[in-house]
């Protein structure tokens, strides 16, 4: 597909905007593909390089914000009207890190700063943009931002609240497909404050932090906590990604998303809560007074798990585990599926409440014990034996 061909094709099917948003977004796509032919790239190419026309169109068109916000801004080119006086301070040139962003319609320049002053709380808000946060070294919060004279970032003080907000001046359809371009903001912190973190189109990262309480969220991409200390609370929050958590301890550590996978390895906590949907979960290592783990229409492998109380619950989805430990109860559950392992002890060590349909069961409907095991499943069978018999 040629040039004009893409841009009549998205014309074609932008019903319903604004002469002038259909002008700034074929604008703004022509000047894509022609950024792309002048770097050597053949126009069919810098074409298909974008994707599907009809995906395209309709991306933008869900996302129009409501009343059409922003439509009358003037669309960003590359070089229009010169840099900023700001983006040309003496200042800012001896941070500047890296020089255009690709597929950005403006030049985007990396700045380092350090924030003085002691905080409680540190609270990001940030948009298609990764958040990659760090210990800092020199006891200051420290920022890496990537800005241009549109996108820049909002920083404030009030009661020992430092808040970190990106302003965003382009108009919204250039806004939509920022997630394709790596950008990133680095934070790093000092320890002891506490951290609320947010994002969306982009995964967050912590690595190595020791906050009083964390809280992790993006949507659309994953949350990943590695080697990190909170002596509360620590919440990891997405939609449509991963969560992973790999050597953490909390208090309470819990982590809610939809349509992917859960993963845990390393982790201590008095309480550990883990919900998904449509995706599977494995936990592997990990102490916790309680584990409780939910998703649907995937598996849950338990490894090396020590807690008083543990829950496994699924649909369509198989339930294994090894090296379970539970001192008070255990309650497996799922459909469709099987549910095997091997549990410490006798059959006697446990109070059984079991049952299946259309399955094998290997555990009595019910028994006597000090620990409560409840098994139950459909459609699937229930394979448990006990390492003391």
């Amino acid at each position: 597909m040629t040039r004009n061909e893409f841009l009549q094709a998205l014309d074609a099917r932008l019903d319903g905007l604004t002469d002038a948003e259909r002008r700034g977004i074929l604008d703004y796509y022509g000047e894509i593909i022609d950024d792309s032919a002048e770097d050597g790239m053949g126009e069919e190419a810098a074409v298909a390089l974008l994707g599907d026309v009809g995906a395209i169109a309709r991306e933008l068109l869900e996302n129009r914000p409501a009343g059409g916000e922003g439509a009358a801004d003037k669309c960003v080119r590359s070089g229009e009207g010169g840099e900023s006086k700001d983006e040309a301070s003496a200042e800012d040139s001896a941070h500047m890190d890296g020089g255009q962003s690709a597929g950005q319609n403006a030049l985007v320049v990396s700045r380092s700063q350090s924030i003085p002053g002691a905080f409680s709380k540190v609270v990001v808000r940030d948009f298609n943009a990764a958040l990659i946060l760090l210990p800092s070294q020199s006891g200051e919060v420290a920022l890496v931002t990537q800005e241009s004279r549109y996108v820049t970032y909002k920083i404030t003080r009030e009661d020992g609240v430092l808040t970190i907000e990106k302003q965003d001046k382009r108009p919204w359809y250039q806004r939509i497909f920022d997630w394709m371009k790596d950008l990133t903001l680095t934070v790093r912190l000092p320890g002891g404050m506490s951290l609320d973190a947010q994002t969306i189109n982009a995964d967050v990262s912590a690595t190595g932090l020791e906050v009083c309480e964390m809280r992790l969220d993006t949507r659309n991409a994953v949350v990943r906590a590695t080697s990190c200390r909170a002596t509360g609370a620590l919440v990891m929050t997405t939609g449509n990604g991963a969560i992973v958590a790999r050597d953490c301890s909390a208090q309470n550590l819990s982590g809610k998303t939809s349509n992917s996978k859960a993963s845990l390895a390393g982790v201590r906590a008095e309480a550990v809560h883990l919900k998904s949907s449509n995706g599977a979960m494995t936990v592997e290592d990990v102490e916790a007074g309680r584990l409780a783990c939910s998703t649907t229409n995937g598996g849950i492998s338990l490894c090396n798990v020590s807690a008083e109380e543990v829950s496994a619950s699924t649909s369509n989805g198989r339930v294994t585990f090894s090296g379970l430990r539970a001192s008070q109860s255990i309650e497996l559950c799922t459909t469709n599926a099987s549910i095997r392992g091997a549990l410490p002890g006798t059959l006697g060590d446990y109070a059984v409440d079991s049952g299946t349909s259309n399955g094998r069961n290997s555990l009595p409907e019910r028994s006597e014990g000090a620990i409560r095991l409840s098994a139950h499943t459909s459609n699937g069978a229930i394979d448990l034996k006990f390492e003391g018999n």
